[in-house]
């Protein structure tokens, strides 16, 4: 197994360091992740299989393929998440054979997940989890603002009952006693049940972006921006509208040796995105403000007022859209 997560985050120590353990296998511990380092050390190291988070996956996506490493070892790789089209990507170019998505979150670890000898679904967390001696860790619910259960095939928040819930939050027990309802934690995480004990994930709450009435789904914005000749990464953030609620600010890096134009995403967008979701803002920038474990750090980039001056602003083009009238009825109140 090879780590190249800091060991002070869940998925290092939980899964990586604890499922090595558990299986009797070789932990392979690479230190910082590095792009260029990658493919090497899968070589030599032996590794055949590793964690990943869906950051660190799209960047070895569209790196040169001059530091691919043909040969290597490597047959399975678990990564949070990891898009159709970067699947494709490893399997067809980079030479992963099976690869499957969950979910990971501190506070309830190993609560669902993709089981080996059964065929990846893309977008699925996957199934709740199973001891060892068959009875599930725990059991969940999808719920709506009021903690009612909302309809199969409906977004709502997931809520988790499990032994394996964290202690509560350092030195905070207002925080950590807000964070459950019922004997279950509040993830604040939007998901759908696709069908019986199958959930897709579609955003956690900061990530949501709240315009003209309607929630927003940043990273279905990323996708989409995604899609885009020439897109390496997208991160889409909330800014201050003058019509109150948000409006959205996309920010996107240009893949190795290609060039991207503002004026053509947004263009693309307009037509893969409904009015509300088109992003008011769009700016290229060299990269994307990244955390330890190479998440992309959203806040960093919603509360740089200087990127958004430095973006196109499409709304200045024409005249803003009046808000629905059910807009303001509608905005959640501070």
């Amino acid at each position: 197994m090879l780590c190249v997560l800091p060991m002070f985050h869940v998925n290092a120590l939980f899964y990586s360091l604890g499922g090595a353990l558990a299986a009797g296998a070789t932990l392979i511990l690479g230190g910082r992740f590095s792009a260029s380092r990658f493919w090497p050390l899968v070589a030599e190291s032996g590794a055949t299989q590793a964690n990943l988070l869906g950051s660190i996956g799209r960047i070895l996506a569209v790196r040169p393929r001059s530091e691919y490493v043909k040969g290597h070892a490597l047959d399975r790789v678990y990564c949070v998440p990891m898009p159709a089209d970067v699947q494709r990507v490893f399997r067809e170019e980079l030479g992963v054979r099976w690869i499957a998505e969950g979910y990971g979150m501190s506070e309830v670890p190993g609560i669902f997940a993709q089981p080996y000898g059964e065929r990846p679904r893309v977008g699925a967390m996957g199934s709740v989890c199973r001891h060892p001696d068959g009875r599930p860790l725990g059991r969940v619910r999808v719920v709506d603002e009021r903690g009612e259960q909302v309809p199969l095939g409906a977004v709502g928040t997931l809520e988790v009952k499990t032994e394996l819930v964290m202690q509560g939050y350092f030195e905070a027990p207002d925080l950590t006693r807000a964070g459950f309802r019922d004997g279950y934690f509040i993830t604040g995480d939007r998901v759908r049940e696709v069908e019986p004990g199958v959930y897709e994930f579609v955003a956690r709450d900061q990530e949501i972006i709240r315009r003209r009435g309607e929630n927003v789904s940043a990273p279905e914005i990323d996708n989409a921006a995604l899609a885009c000749p020439g897109v390496a990464e997208a991160a889409a953030v909330a800014v201050p509208s003058e019509l109150g609620e948000d409006d959205i600010l996309l920010a996107v890096v240009a893949r190795p040796g290609e060039s991207v134009v503002a004026q053509e995403v947004h263009a693309q967008l307009s037509q893969r995105l409904s009015a509300a979701k088109v992003p008011r803002y769009v700016v290229v920038v060299a990269d994307l403000p990244r955390g330890p474990t190479q998440r992309v750090l959203r806040h960093r980039l919603a509360a740089d007022e200087a990127l958004r001056r430095a973006a196109t602003d499409f709304a200045a083009r024409s005249p803003p859209a009046e808000p629905a009238a059910t807009s303001l009825r509608s905005r959640p109140k501070e």
